[in-house]
């Protein structure tokens, strides 16, 4: 749908300045301006991705063996925006994969956060490695990195110097619609609306 509304030009969609150089900041990595760009992108699809890499005689229709590794098909984990680059490590060229998990104003549980770091360690290995010519990033995106947040579990790469690599971004204010009666009382019966504004 984002690239379909975008348009499909090499040139396009186009990472924002600031955003990009934060997340540059973040990652350790200079961030081109032009990427490919895709939001809540399921991690069956990347997995996929690289067994196809490594079949390339498979078609489609073809039936293939389950995978060593993985849970393809078994839920619908995503990535709430992913984002690709071409770049370099050293001397070789890689495709930079920056796996961005957001939240506006719900928090995340460990055991959300434990279930998505197994399935990507299993896709990309414990130190990121799996698949030489990609490089995997994790950040964590929104207000406030909670404390409460453990990555213990999580596999080296998805961390920086031990640390949960985290980009801050301010939450705009929103409107929210409430139920009221006509003189603006709330009211969960209430026969009228009124608009709020939630800094």
């Amino acid at each position: 749908m984002l690239r379909d509304a975008l348009g499909f030009h090499p040139e396009s969609p186009r990472l924002d300045d600031d955003f990009r150089k934060r997340l540059g900041e973040c990652i350790r990595v200079d961030v081109p301006a032009w990427t490919f760009l895709a939001i809540d992108y399921h991690l069956d699809w990347i997995q996929i991705a690289f067994l196809l890499d490594t079949n390339p005689d498979l078609k489609h229709g073809d039936p293939f063996l389950k995978p060593e590794r993985g849970d393809i098909n078994k839920d619908q984990e995503d990535i709430d925006l992913l984002i690709a680059f071409e770049g370099k490590e050293g001397s070789q060229a890689v495709t930079h994969l920056v796996l961005i998990e957001a939240k506006a104003y719900l928090p995340w549980s460990n055991e959300q956060l434990r279930s998505k770091a197994r399935r990507l360690k299993e896709i990309f290995g414990a130190d990121g490695g799996r698949h030489d010519a990609v490089k995997p990033h994790f950040v964590m995106m929104t207000e406030r990195l909670s404390g409460k947040i453990d990555p213990c579990s999580w596999p080296d790469w998805m961390k920086i110097c031990g640390d949960i690599p985290w980009l801050q971004y301010s939450l705009p204010s929103r409107t929210k619609v409430t139920r009221c009666t006509d003189s603006g009382t709330n009211c969960k019966n209430g026969t009228h609306l009124r608009l709020d504004l939630v800094p």
